[in-house]
């Protein structure tokens, strides 16, 4: 089985990540108040999800989306 990377997003590849939640009507990142991670595989992206920070004491985890084709 091969390997996926997971790893913390680039503040350069928010239009990247952007677009890929246009594609499925999810709300927008901004680097403000979210942590987003970007799968790998092959050294390709195929995947994200975002921690959402909400107040000091809580954040959601959520955000996901996985690109077909990748096992």
């Amino acid at each position: 089985m091969e390997s996926i990377v997971i790893r913390r997003a680039k503040k350069e590849e928010l239009e990247w990540i952007n677009s890929k939640y246009s594609q499925i009507d999810f709300v927008h990142s901004n680097f403000e108040k979210e942590i987003i991670a970007i799968s790998e595989h092959k050294g390709e992206r195929c995947g994200l999800g975002r921690i959402v920070i909400i107040d000091q004491n809580n954040c959601e985890l959520g955000g996901m989306f996985r690109q077909f084709g990748i096992r």
